[in-house]
């Protein structure tokens, strides 16, 4: 599955960038993210990835003045040209170098987008996109875009206005190209009509996965230029260090196999040791006690028929008596998943020795758990008397309910059933 990748600086010092995958319908966004652009270690887990960047681009008449020439880094004969600062080119094209393979306007949306969206077929068209503070409309022909313009105020009433006024200055410097009479839309609300324009609606939902921002788009549009380079000026190509990033990502995958084997076998010799040395002081214990028992042995063995019947008749009396470790047991496993126990408390019963109360506390996601329970409970043979006594939502943290219930334990029981579903 061909996978692309579109970054772009943002004005939060970020970068962002937009991953499409190719489907049978067309390119999807997959993912997008974002990182701070001094992030090291994100920058150099690009690893295999080609990346296109898009950059901020001011266009203007190739026969304007020596400053913007100074600004450009583009080697085409145009009548417009897309000019950026070389600082930030610089920083940038530095930074993402390992993985860079184009670097681009980033108004390239306004022509990758209409034209890779798979239901606009048209090769010259006008392209609008209505950003916060102004229109950008691009000027298409042939699938290669010729022409940038920022008009403002960015109010859709005023589109036909700043297209008439765009027409007549295009006429006078593309004159041997003719101005399109059809308008692509791209995202936000349809436009209803301009007159003298076929109207057509880009809807970018599909293509950018419903994560709709001006920089969303510009990422995706970017991604798309390697699929038509010839539609987009190029400030630069692949960098040399890109083009070895397949090997290299095999390197640091390598390298980093390697570290964590080390690891595995560092950690497994010292459990082995670790191991063996408990299993030495352990063998050791038990030979220093039978040296310094052994003058004791015989009288063990005289003493043994008297422990025997002492253990026979502990174990006459309690064959019948609950131990806490039992009811501890049950409580655990009748538990639903979901609740838990957060404090126990006893206290001997006044009337009876043979009963014992507790009271318990703790918390459930939701009150239905609590009632589970309380069922639950109430099946044990030697639970009787189990209550609620309280119920409520935590006053910190309302997605989840504390809870205190009491019960009566029972010390002597018939043998029965335990009360397990």
């Amino acid at each position: 599955m061909r996978t692309l990748y579109g970054v772009v600086p943002t004005e939060e010092g970020k970068y962002f960038c937009s991953t499409l995958c190719r489907t049978e319908s067309g390119w999807s966004c997959r993912k997008t993210e974002s990182w701070t652009m001094d992030n090291r270690l994100k920058n150099n887990l690009l690893l295999y990835r080609g990346v296109s960047l898009g950059l901020p681009s001011h266009w203007t008449p190739s026969r304007s003045s020596m400053e913007y020439r100074e600004l450009r880094k583009i080697d085409e004969e145009r009548d417009f040209v897309p000019a950026t600062q070389p600082v930030p080119y610089d920083i940038h094209t530095r930074t993402l170098g390992n993985n860079l393979i184009a670097v681009v306007p980033d108004d390239a949306f306004l022509s990758t987008i209409p034209i890779q969206c798979g239901r606009f077929n048209e090769q010259s068209f006008v392209s609008i996109f209505r950003s916060s503070h102004a229109i950008k409309i691009g000027v298409v022909s042939k699938k290669s875009l010729l022409a940038v313009f920022n008009c403002a105020p960015a109010r859709d009433e005023l589109i036909p206005a700043h297209i008439a006024r765009l027409k007549q200055y295009f006429r006078s410097s593309y004159r041997h190209v003719p101005f399109p009479d059809i308008v692509a839309v791209i995202g936000g609300e349809p436009i209803e009509d301009i007159p003298g324009y076929a109207l057509e609606h880009i809807d970018c939902a599909e293509i950018l996965n419903g994560t709709f921002s001006e920089d969303a788009i510009k990422a995706a549009g970017v991604a798309l230029s390697s699929e038509q380079p010839w539609s987009v000026p190029l400030f630069s190509g692949e960098t040399q260090t890109a083009g070895m990033r397949k090997i290299r990502s095999g390197a640091y995958l390598v390298s980093a196999g390697l570290i964590a084997a080390g690891f595995i076998l560092a950690l497994s010799l010292w459990l082995w040791g670790l191991g063996l040395s408990w299993r030495l002081k352990n063998y050791n214990q038990q030979y220093q006690e039978l040296v310094a028992n052994n003058r004791d042995i015989q009288e063990l063995l005289d003493k043994n028929d008297q422990l025997a019947k002492r253990i026979l008749s502990v174990e006459d009396k309690l064959s019948n008596r609950t131990s806490w470790a039992r009811f501890l047991q049950e409580l655990s496993d009748l538990k639903p998943q979901g609740l838990y126990f957060e404090r126990l408390g006893s206290q001997p019963n006044a009337k009876s020795e043979d009963l014992m109360e507790i009271a318990a506390a703790g918390w459930a996601k939701d009150e239905a758990l609590v009632t589970k329970a309380i069922a639950r409970l109430q099946k044990l043979p030697f639970l009787v008397d189990v209550r609620l006594s309280s119920i409520g939502r935590d006053q910190k943290k309302l997605s989840i309910c504390r809870f205190k219930l009491f019960c009566t334990l029972k010390l002597r029981e018939k043998n029965g059933n335990t009360g397990k579903e």
